[in-house]
């Protein structure tokens, strides 16, 4: 089954969250808390990450958040 922004469960996101803390990738990590919290905290962060995208991100509703979550899965399920 592909995940999509209406089945993406918690865990899943919480396990995207972990994978790509890990890779250093900050920004999937704020668009998981977004997708689990609904609200972006900049307070949480230690951003290296440009004005221009934390102005995207802060703009982000979390219905978003949850397509590009479920997207990054998929297209992790899809390679392997």
């Amino acid at each position: 089954m592909t995940t999509t922004a209406q089945n993406i469960s918690n865990s899943q996101i919480r396990s995207l969250r972990s994978e790509a803390a890990q890779a250093g990738d900050e920004v999937q990590v704020i668009i998981c808390d977004i997708a689990l919290n609904g609200r972006l905290d900049m307070d949480d962060y230690d951003m290296s990450i440009s004005p221009a995208k934390i102005a995207g991100l802060r703009a982000m509703t979390q219905e978003e958040a949850l397509v590009e979550c479920a997207d990054a899965i998929s297209a992790s399920e899809a390679m392997g």
